[in-house]
């Protein structure tokens, strides 16, 4: 046991339990942050979908025929 929790291991800090939302108010320094997290998102959703399609295709190659009835 390390006594520290896996957030504080990659990120040296403990999390805020605390979230603060003013959805009125656009926060100018965010601004680039949520461009970048975005972009990491759209690259994420499209490697999970390509890995998704190659395991599909894996699978499809060992299914056999549904049988006629």
């Amino acid at each position: 046991m390390t006594g520290m929790s896996p957030f504080y291991a990659n990120k040296g800090y403990y999390p805020r339990l605390q979230i603060l939302t003013y959805p009125g108010l656009p926060s100018q320094p965010a601004a680039p942050f949520v461009a970048d997290l975005e972009e990491v998102h759209t690259e994420l959703k499209l490697a999970i979908r390509e890995v998704q399609e190659r395991y599909q295709k894996s699978a499809d190659a060992h299914r056999t025929p549904v049988p006629e009835i």
